[in-house]
């Protein structure tokens, strides 16, 4: 896990003005995404859950049975990631957050 000094720690600056992302090409990833009823997510490196937020306005009129695991290795992007989303009101049947290094998650071959 990063320290609490580190600068990712400490960065303010949303994801997609720091990489000039238009707010189309998250549209374009969840296009691409295309979530389901009842399908796993796994939003790898969440930050502060700039993708999660984009699958969730996608289909929140429509249903809630979404199984949602943000990761990331940063507490306090976590936090930032839990404040952002009580922001919407979304219920989701299954929503988990997971401090954890995606370098260090391991992967079936």
């Amino acid at each position: 896990m990063l320290e609490d000094n580190n600068a990712y720690e400490k960065r303010i600056v949303r994801y997609e003005h720091i990489h000039s992302i238009d707010p189309n090409d998250f549209q374009t990833l969840i296009d691409t995404i295309n979530p389901q009823i009842n399908q796993n997510i796994l939003d790898m490196c969440c930050g502060y859950w700039a993708v999660s937020k984009n699958i969730l306005e996608r289909i929140q009129k429509t249903w809630t049975s979404l199984h949602l695991t943000l990761l990331d290795n940063s507490n306090l992007q976590i936090s930032r990631a839990k404040d952002e989303m009580k922001k919407y009101q979304i219920e989701i049947n299954d929503l988990n957050f997971v401090l954890w290094s995606a370098i260090n998650t391991p992967f079936p071959s």
